[in-house]
């Protein structure tokens, strides 16, 4: 059935038949699988080779249990997954860091078995992945929290300028997240067929250095690990190596037919920044008012960051058909930057402990 589909990407109720070994399923997401990180891992000299020999010559020693294990900042480390992938010729899988993991500031490379692919699959792979992790930002334990998800698409899945263009007139895919009203199709600017979105500058955060580590599924207070970024006439200098967290001026719709994907503004840029680490967003976020996205920009060298400057592209992408259950997650209402879901500052003076910073 599945090879005579013609374009888009899988929803939740198609991707059993193609990951063998499912363990739980929250595992199933709208328009993707996040794969089960196994305890036996292994530190490793750095990223290479990702053939099955130089793996081995990489390894460093190995880690009995990933999960509990306190993974340093700086040091670099391979999991493998549970999961034996069995895809369909027509389609192939493509990968990216859950948003948690990359608001953490934590890179994560998935690939093949073999090790010729990166952050994808071929078309019909069929096979384990593998992928290496290093914390950039703080030390961190995952306990069972998924690394990364993984969809499985046709190649011509992305939605065209002019298909956005047809899609405007019934539902406009960018709003204005201070006002909550639409931008109208000659305010909006396209890179590639994608919308470009602009820097929020109005709140920006920069890691607080601390060996305290993170504990991605338990509650960690922000002040402990995050500080405003010093903003002046409406702009900052992003520091060299650091992950910034900072959000979007526009808020994005995604409705249940289409997903969608953060990706860099320029490939020219890239030689100057990472705008983002977590890239893919699932049918129905932001739908129909708009949630803002946010980027997690590390600078290899001192950058100045301006409000309203282009700073991200969002692709959509067609469904094959609408998921069972389109997006409920951390960011249902999310009008500006918002941090991790593991981090957040409890008002001492409301009696109800309310949740300052929580995704």
């Amino acid at each position: 059935m599945i090879e005579s589909l013609v374009r888009g990407i899988l929803p939740d109720f198609m991707l059993k038949g193609i990951v063998e070994n499912t363990t739980r399923q929250d595992q199933i997401q709208p328009a993707s699988y996040e794969p089960f990180v196994l305890e036996e891992a292994w530190e490793v000299k750095g990223f290479g080779n990702m053939s099955p020999s130089s793996r081995i010559e990489n390894r460093i020693q190995k880690i009995r249990d990933i999960r509990s294990q306190e993974l340093k900042r700086g040091k670099i480390y391979e999991v493998q997954f549970a999961e034996n992938l069995s895809i369909p010729p027509a389609l192939f899988g493509k990968v990216s860091p859950k948003s948690t993991i990359g608001r953490t500031g934590t890179y994560v490379l998935t690939y093949t078995e073999d090790g010729k692919y990166v952050n994808k699959t071929p078309f019909g792979y069929n096979g384990k992945l593998f992928a290496y992790v290093q914390p950039r930002s703080f030390n961190i334990i995952l306990g069972k929290i998924a690394l990364s998800q993984i969809r499985f698409q046709t190649i011509d899945a992305q939605v065209t300028e002019n298909e956005i263009r047809q899609i405007w007139t019934e539902t406009p895919l960018l709003r204005d997240v201070d006002y909550s009203i639409p931008i109208p199709s000659n305010g909006i600017e396209f890179n590639s067929n994608g919308l470009v979105l602009h820097a929020d500058v109005g709140d920006a955060y920069i890691p607080t250095p601390n060996d305290v580590a993170v504990k991605l599924t338990k509650e960690n207070l922000a002040k402990v690990y995050w500080k405003n970024v010093g903003i002046q006439n409406k702009s900052f200098v992003a520091e060299e190596g650091a992950c910034h967290i900072l959000g979007s001026l526009e808020g994005i719709v995604t409705p249940n037919y289409l997903a969608s994907e953060l990706r860099e503004y320029s490939e020219g840029y890239m030689s100057f920044h990472q705008a983002h680490i977590a890239g893919f967003i699932d049918p129905g976020f932001g739908y129909p008012r708009g949630n803002s996205l946010t980027f997690e920009l590390t600078p290899y060298s001192p950058m100045s960051i301006r409000h309203g400057q282009p700073l991200g592209v969002i692709d959509y992408y067609k469904m094959i058909s609408e998921p069972k259950k389109p997006y409920d997650g951390n960011y249902v209402k999310s009008k500006h930057v918002r941090l991790a879901k593991c981090f957040v500052d409890l008002l001492e003076e409301n009696e109800n402990q309310q949740t300052l910073i929580l995704d």
